[in-house]
């Protein structure tokens, strides 16, 4: 009898703890994407020019903005892979600035009200800074999972 019991005990918290665990399976799969943005590249020279936020859904948008992007450079380096049937990249580029010191990341991805808020960092040199006497254009690329919605980008 006690045997039973302690099946049957066994058993209702086997069942309480899978069922614990498609809850939280089900959960992180709503809260798309599950991982924050995966840098590709990012740096302080690029042949975009202007300032650009952009999402890139497709091998073709890739392409171009990748030619782009390496515009200012022979050869140019070779297409990293992305797969977009599971991933997009987002493209932050603030454009021409007078100094070095000036730079931009993506730090944060989330989903608010049905789109993708892209959280982006732009720092500046202090006042007074002794920073390069050359023009700079930082920008970072970076993937995360693929999401069909709007894409809002916030700069901070």
């Amino acid at each position: 009898m006690a045997r039973c019991v302690s099946l049957v005990l066994a058993g209702s918290l086997t069942g309480l703890l899978v069922g614990s665990l498609a809850g939280c399976i089900h959960r992180r799969r709503t809260e798309l994407p599950p991982e924050g943005p995966r840098s590709i590249v990012y740096g302080y020279h690029t042949g975009l020019q202007a300032p650009v936020q952009r999402v890139i859904r497709t091998a073709e948008e890739w392409y171009e903005l990748w030619l782009r992007h390496h515009s200012n450079v022979i050869p140019v380096p070779p297409l990293p892979k992305v797969d977009f049937n599971r991933e997009m990249v987002l493209c932050v580029a603030v454009g021409q600035r007078p100094t070095g010191g000036y730079g931009v990341r993506i730090t944060r991805t989330r989903l608010e009200g049905g789109e993708l808020h892209v959280e982006v960092h732009e720092t500046k040199p202090p006042a007074g800074a002794i920073v390069p006497m050359v023009l700079s254009q930082p920008y970072e690329l970076v993937r995360v999972s693929r999401f069909d919605g709007n894409v809002v980008f916030e700069t901070k």
